[in-house]
């Protein structure tokens, strides 16, 4: 349903994607009731924040008790909140304020996957339990996961401040990057990477255009000098080939300001959003690999001369430093170019996490889960989402459930769909072969009465064979089917499968990304929740 959240001087529409029935107990009702709230009370009807917490929604609220906000008003040598002025207390207000239902379940070593409703992001630290958890690196939680009507209430013992200064500015104030800072400095890099604040005016949210962030990796002194660098002089001479001649290191064909470059993202990525994927740096062309399955690593290789395994590791504790343009992680080994081989990719059909969250053409915040059962097989509404087309002479979509794959969402176009297809785009894929891998699950496994089949297509061409996907093959099913839960709404006395199945190999001379297209071929059987499509490096 359509919330209308007073969150400046217009109404801003939000689609919750669920209807909530009437229940007098609202987030603002139970403040209104608990005493030790009456300053957050005061705050929220000056800022007319009150009303979007008063109605039916799905939010989230760190509530700072009085205590936390005389501490507050202390710290800013004033009385009362209505002496703070309007839009300061408005933006501080809802930078304690999700437009997502998070329960402490949900906590994480990072941060949360929305931003407030002031656009920047709160820093979680559950090293020591949840109980005991820190945001921001200072600030105490109280009472937890109070659930009203409209959402969760979690009680925070000190007023939480935005973040008031860029990467640039965060730098400034640390000594420990000092060598980085001016590495930064003297290659010219500070202004746009660390400095700049861009927006991007066509996605505004809450009232505000969105940040587009960036995501520092960097040394600290003491990790430069473990490698011999004591200096910036000493970072020149190792890294820039005109160190000995012009010292031209604004230059972006120097090799200083490529490794330079080589340190930063231009997009969000906290440590909770790690995963086995690679990211293009801002130097362009050269990727930061990302490895999660066994500890936090990056660049993780084998050194071409010794054979031995090469990685930078994350410091966790002196990580996730957030910033109004971005956020800052330490590193704990000095960062290296190398040459990219070619990893495995896994596409989802259901999207990665970062993806799913989707903004509408009408301009309100929706989601792939409850997207995907609505657009129906309208090419022009799929474009919303970068990934995934498909298509149907017959039948409807369902929304995706969390199906057997590790917990996550599998997609499925009902059983009474005929001759569906698929169309899967990869990220950017590095050149190189691969096989190419499908993963799904069914039921009615090896019943030929009941048999389903589809083809395939790499950029256009055909790829492999007509392929029986609920009967095992040896030649192609790789590892034959595991039996795992039933999908959502099946009665099956067949027995249900997964299938990891090869479809064949391809050889990519460019890194780029790519296309693979399933046609579901008249059958019996259509019921086949779709996982995932995996490229994996033939060496």
């Amino acid at each position: 349903m359509a919330v209308i959240l007073f969150i400046s001087c217009e109404e801003y529409r939000l689609d919750t994607g669920q209807t909530l029935e009437k229940n007098s107990k609202t987030i603002l009702n139970y403040l209104k009731e608990n005493p030790k709230y009456s300053i957050l009370v005061k705050a929220l009807e000056i800022t007319r924040l009150s009303e979007p917490l008063s109605i039916y929604g799905s939010m989230t609220l760190f509530a700072p008790n009085d205590e936390a906000f005389k501490k507050y008003l202390k710290r800013k040598n004033v009385a009362d909140v209505s002496e703070l002025k309007p839009d300061t207390l408005k933006n501080l207000l809802q930078y304690h304020i999700y437009n997502e239902q998070y329960g402490s379940a949900n906590f994480v070593m990072g941060t949360l996957p929305t931003s407030t409703i002031n656009g920047n992001f709160i820093k979680f630290d559950i090293s020591a339990g949840i109980a005991q958890t820190k945001l921001n690196d200072a600030v105490t939680l109280g009472t937890l996961d109070v659930l009203n009507s409209n959402g969760f209430i979690h009680e925070v013992n000190d007023v939480l401040d935005p973040p008031a200064v860029t990467l640039y500015g965060w730098l400034k104030s640390q000594a420990r990057y000092s060598i980085m800072l001016e590495a930064f400095e003297k290659t010219g890099n500070a202004d746009d990477i660390l400095k700049k604040i861009d927006t991007d005016p066509a996605d505004v949210r809450y009232g505000k255009p969105v940040v587009k962030w960036r995501t520092i990796f960097l040394e600290t002194n003491d990790v430069l000098k473990k490698a011999g660098i004591n200096s910036f002089d000493d970072l020149a001479k190792k890294y820039s080939n005109t160190y000995k001649t012009t010292k031209n290191y604004t230059s972006l064909a120097d090799s200083l300001n490529l490794f330079v470059r080589f340190h930063a993202l231009n997009q969000k990525y906290f440590v909770s959003e790690f995963s086995d994927t690679y990211k293009e740096s801002f130097s362009a062309g050269n990727y930061l690999i990302f490895g999660s399955s066994k500890g936090i690593s990056i660049n993780k290789h084998a050194d071409e001369v010794t054979g031995a395994d090469v990685q930078v590791g994350i410091d966790l504790a002196n990580s996730n430093n957030i910033t109004q343009n971005g956020v800052l992680h330490s590193i704990t080994s000095v960062m290296s170019l190398y040459k990219v081989r070619p990893v495995t990719v896994i596409q989802p059909f259901a999207g990665s996490l970062e993806d799913r969250s989707l903004k509408l053409k009408t301009g309100l915040l929706s989601n792939f889960i409850t997207e995907f059962p609505k657009l129906g097989a309208d090419p022009a509404g799929q474009s919303i989402i970068w990934w995934l087309k498909w298509g149907y002479p017959v039948g409807t979509p369902s929304v995706p459930a969390r199906a057997e794959w590790a917990g996550d969402y599998a997609v499925y176009l009902t059983g009474a769909t005929q001759g569906y297809y698929y169309e899967v785009t990869t990220p950017l894929v590095f050149k190189g072969t691969y096989n190419v891998i499908v993963n799904y699950s069914g039921y009615r496994r090896n019943n030929p009465a009941n048999a389903s089949y589809a083809s395939f297509k790499w950029d256009g061409q055909q790829l492999g064979d007509v392929v029986t996907l609920n009967l095992t093959d040896s030649n192609d099913a790789i590892g034959g089917s595991t039996v795992g839960p039933t999908p959502p709404g099946v009665t099956t006395q067949y027995g249900d499968f997964q299938f990891r199945r090869y479809i064949g190999k391809v050889t990519l001379n460019q890194t780029s990304s790519h296309v693979l297209r399933i046609d579901g071929l008249a059958g019996t059987n259509t019921q086949i929740w779709w996982y995932s499509v995996e490229l994996v490096p033939v060496n």
